[in-house]
């Protein structure tokens, strides 16, 4: 029985690479009623399914597979990033940290862990919360230091948090390592902005619920104008070094 079941699970292999994922499943399915307690071979059926579109029939496979074999890493990584591509669930969340616990070397399982504790922050409404997601964050960086994601939603925790200094200097760290990200040059304009608007009413003695006086408004207005056009030309000069930098590598931009 047992070069049987081989037989069937290499034949699958060979069909699978093949891109014949019908055959492949038809084969593990003969091999999966040879020993029905082998989560690999379910694993694999759940794989097979994920590539003809059936993410709902893969991701009940993946169940069975993590319930067989418990220290498999892979049925437990595709489950977690099958059910994270659905959105917030409890079940999604308790699948990303099993399959952390087995590879913690994946980087998007830190940001999907911190995806779905921001998305219970936002439901809960507490700081506390809020602050559960800044350690994966901090993981996919030291991990994936080039990553933009995990920088600016770092930055917009700390800042939610009142932490405005270490946010600029979370956006400032992701900029040196990722240049090329728009959104983060633009999120580091938004908050120096905020940061520079706070500090000159505390300057001037103006409460923040107050305007400026008529003769300073037109003043802060054109500091704040030349500042928007200063960040405006820096992300359009960006944009353009992107566009050319494509174009070096595709003939047809």
């Amino acid at each position: 029985m047992c070069s049987l079941f081989r037989l069937h699970r290499s034949r699958g292999w060979e069909l699978f690479h093949e891109d014949k994922f019908e055959e492949a499943i038809a084969e593990w399915r003969v091999a999966a009623d040879l020993d029905p307690e082998d989560g690999y071979i379910l694993s694999s059926i759940g794989l097979a399914l994920s590539k003809m579109g059936q993410q709902e029939a893969a991701i009940a496979e993946w169940r069975q597979a993590v319930r067989l074999e418990p220290n498999y890493d892979k049925p437990h990584v595709r489950l977690a990033y099958a059910l994270s591509a659905k959105g917030y669930s409890p079940e999604a969340l308790a699948a990303v940290r099993a399959a952390i616990r087995l590879k913690s070397d994946d980087v998007n399982l830190y940001n999907f862990l911190s995806y779905h504790l921001m998305v219970q922050a936002q439901e809960t409404n507490d700081k506390a919360d809020w602050g559960k997601a800044v350690e994966p964050l901090q993981q996919s960086i030291a991990l994936n230091p080039t990553d933009a994601y995990a920088g600016r939603h770092l930055a917009k925790i700390q800042w939610f948090l009142g932490q405005k200094r270490e946010a600029i200097a979370t956006l400032k760290a992701t900029i040196a390592d990722v240049p090329d990200s728009i959104e983060a040059h633009l999120q580091l304009w938004e908050y120096q902005a905020y940061a520079r608007h706070f500090r000159d009413m505390i300057r001037t003695g103006n409460a923040m619920n107050k305007l400026p006086d008529p003769d300073e408004k037109i003043a802060h207005y054109f500091v704040d104008l030349q500042h928007r056009l200063q960040s405006i030309s820096k992300v359009a000069g960006l944009v353009s070094e992107v566009w050319c930098r494509q174009s070096r590598h595709d003939p047809t931009a």
